[in-house]
């Protein structure tokens, strides 16, 4: 498992915000043959996500994970 978090460490994912509540978003994050659940704040996203939108993930690396919206992505100066 670590090497596939590896692998990946580097990539954006795709996933899948499953609950907003408040400033709190519970984001699918594709995990091996499932999937595990994170918690994100809103506040630094860029944009306000949607229940069933997506979102980008990355992993960082010492168990920390990167949330932007589509629309942060999209405009690359923004980062």
């Amino acid at each position: 498992m670590r090497r596939l978090i590896n692998i990946l460490l580097p990539i954006w994912l795709l996933c899948v915000v499953d609950i907003v509540e408040d400033n709190l978003a519970v984001i699918e994050v594709p995990q091996g043959r499932g999937f595990t659940y994170i918690h994100a704040e809103t506040e630094n996203m860029g944009c306000t996500p949607k229940e069933g939108g997506h979102v980008y993930v990355r992993y960082e690396g010492n168990g920390k994970i990167a949330v932007r919206c589509q629309k942060v992505l999209d405009n690359p100066t923004n980062l």
